[in-house]
């Protein structure tokens, strides 16, 4: 009675490869979510006060967006720009809406 090497009963199974973590070079970014927040309300700001009607109702987002911007200005750590522009476009919408509204 031979038996041919795939009909062996003593093969052992193998271990699964071991899980890899590809990581890249550098470490994650921390982001400013203020800041951005900042900005998308600011440019909703901005465009409320160009028409008409809305420019009315534009000032919250504006204070929203100055207010979101100052507070992302002061976290350490992380980038100031998207708050100072945040900051830049709800001061903007707050001017053309107090033009629009008292003129």
């Amino acid at each position: 009675m031979t038996t041919e090497w795939w009909q062996a009963g003593d093969v052992t199974e193998q271990p699964p490869p071991p899980e890899y973590v590809v990581r890249s070079g550098r470490p994650a970014r921390p982001s400013n979510s203020l800041g951005a927040a900042a900005v998308l309300i600011g440019a909703v700001a901005l465009f409320m006060s160009l028409l008409p009607v809305p420019a009315y109702f534009a000032w919250a987002p504006g204070i929203v967006a100055v207010v979101l911007g100052s507070i992302g200005t002061t976290r350490p750590r992380l980038s100031r720009v998207s708050s100072v522009v945040g900051i830049a476009l709800g001061a903007v919408g707050l001017l053309i809406a107090t033009l629009v509204t008292f003129a």
